[in-house]
């Protein structure tokens, strides 16, 4: 069993070599340890390309030397490697046809098999979708859910840092190796999810770069992963709608956030509700439709407002601020005391509302 583990991350390591090819190269040998004795003759019966038989040929033979370093050195990284092999491995991520044979993980990787939802969307998002993720991450981290993402820039970071306020717990997916955090800029936030009990994951070892294939690989994970995925707001085309997609084929569940028909990043969400996808219009909505939430009695209320008070004069002008962009020539058409400008600005500070360049405002 040990050796079967080490030939598995050995075929895992090669260049060339996805999870497709390793399940090829599973099913016809029985084992990866019968792999490792197979002749250039037999490869070739698995359908495998001259460029990858030469890789594993010109390897094989150095045997596990390499393997047993790199264990070790991720050891002393504090990344615990979990392949399909081990006890502790994701169940739900068993499912897929073409799951990880290994994973990378760098934080609480018991969280892995916790009961979780994955947010996704844009990375453009509008304060619209910036509001959703701080609703809805603030719910999820209150009941106790984990939620999964992918540490892009946009919905994925809204989301993460909307959990991480609550404490909640984050499980971040990465297209990379953890030397090679993408985007840069989102390495503190990437250790702050690994600071507050969550993890960081990826199927790529430490040292390597983030390319643009790996991002859909990426994608399955995150909806492997979870018991269903919520997208927030998508363009016509990205990112998103691939890990809806890939949920779908994974026989989970989609939902998605109706948006302004006339705005490009509610294309996506409400393509997907005409195709199918539950609208979510409240939070309990996930609730409602997850039976392992049920048993967690999540439909029970969460009191999640902040207890800020606000004066009469305040709420009156706050009712009249919608949750997209009013402009200051029309809040004055609306609102007809002198004290407007005073008022704005109590209710900045009370983080009520929010402006915008070209003296516009927004509810949050």
């Amino acid at each position: 069993m040990v050796k079967e583990r080490e030939w598995l991350l050995f075929f895992q390591q090669l260049n060339g070599i996805g999870s497709i090819t390793m399940k090829k190269i599973y099913d016809y040998f029985g084992s990866f340890s019968s792999a490792a004795l197979a002749k250039h003759e037999q490869f070739r019966n698995v359908g495998l390309s001259s460029r990858v038989i030469d890789e594993i040929v010109s390897k094989v033979d150095g045997g596990l030397d390499g393997i047993e370093s790199f264990t070790l050195e991720c050891r002393k990284r504090e990344i615990h490697i979990l392949t399909v092999l081990d006890d502790d491995y994701p169940t739900l991520l068993k499912e897929l046809y073409d799951p990880p044979w290994a994973l990378f993980v760098k934080g609480n990787r018991h969280i892995l098999n916790e009961h979780s939802i994955s947010v996704v969307g844009t990375r453009e998002p509008s304060f619209y979708g910036k509001y959703v993720c701080n609703e809805l991450g603030k719910t999820l981290a209150l009941h106790e859910i984990p939620v999964i993402s992918g540490l892009a820039k946009g919905i994925d970071r809204y989301i993460h840092e909307a959990v991480l306020r609550q404490k909640g717990k984050c499980v971040a997916v990465i297209a990379s190796g953890f030397d090679n955090i993408y985007p840069s800029e989102h390495k503190t936030l990437a250790a702050n999810i690994i600071e507050n009990d969550g993890c960081l994951v990826s199927e790529y070892a430490y040292w390597i770069k983030a390319k643009p294939g790996q991002f859909p690989a990426r994608n399955r994970i995150i909806s492997g992963l979870s018991l269903a995925t919520v997208v927030v707001e998508s363009k016509e085309k990205g990112g998103a709608l691939i890990t809806a997609d890939q949920a779908l084929e994974q026989n989970r569940e989609v939902f998605a956030v109706p948006g302004n028909i006339n705005s490009p990043n509610s294309v996506g969400t409400n393509y997907l509700i005409k195709q199918g996808a539950k609208m979510l219009t409240r939070w309990d909505d996930i609730f409602d439709e997850i039976q392992e939430f049920q048993k967690k009695n999540c439909n029970d209320s969460i009191n999640i407002q902040q207890t800020i008070d606000i004066s009469k004069e305040e709420q009156e002008l706050l009712t009249l601020i919608p949750f997209q962009e009013i402009h200051i020539d029309d809040l004055q058409m609306l609102y007809h005391q002198p004290n407007l400008f005073v008022l704005l600005i109590q209710l900045q500070l009370k983080q009520k509302i929010e402006s915008l360049p070209g003296h516009y405002y927004i509810r949050i």
